[in-house]
């Protein structure tokens, strides 16, 4: 999609893909999806049958039009990568703070994250539930996303409150950490 490169991912791993679908985040949520390629395979792709429920009405490709133009007056990619940053880095040094290992993986924009003190999952979906209940909704299981909406301001709150979500984590399970 369009959180690594406005071009696509493949541009921002440095290769240009054969075949490449864009779904959702084309049209900004809409349901609307584009399967873009190399010329070489133009004939090949249009022999497929397809069939899907993305067939709404023209409110999709307009919502695509806009959400294209608007990814590119804010450079979105840039913008999501540099937010997700700035967000994954501050949660691990906060988790830090309070002696929890916070493991993030994958690309700022889009990742994964988990507490690694223990195997069982429960402190994590525990700092998790804390944080949701204090209204930063992150998942338990889930790659999380960036968007272009989400400020420093947002960035800030989300800090304060899992700051406070780790500290009543903390006290609650001392022997662990």
């Amino acid at each position: 999609g369009f959180r690594l490169d406005n071009r696509g991912s493949d541009y921002y791993y440095g290769f240009k893909a054969d075949l490449i679908c864009f779904c959702k985040a084309l049209a900004n949520g809409w349901n609307v999806s584009a399967l873009c390629g190399t010329d070489s395979l133009k004939e090949a792709a249009s022999a497929v049958m397809y069939t899907g429920s993305y067939w709404l009405s023209s409110a999709p490709f307009a919502a695509a039009i806009a959400t294209v133009a608007k990814l590119r007056e804010l450079d979105g990619a840039k913008l999501m990568l540099a937010q997700g940053k700035k967000l994954t880095e501050g949660l691990q040094e906060i988790g830090r703070a309070y002696g929890f290992d916070l493991r993030i993986s994958g690309e700022p924009s889009m990742w994964f994250m988990r507490i690694a003190n223990d195997d069982n999952l429960l402190l994590h979906q525990e700092w998790i539930a804390e944080c949701v209940l204090r209204g930063a909704f992150f998942t338990n299981h889930h790659n999380l996303f960036i968007n272009c909406a989400i400020s420093d301001e947002d960035i800030k709150q989300t800090f304060v409150i899992a700051e406070d979500a780790f500290r009543t984590v903390k006290e609650r399970h001392p022997e662990i950490l």
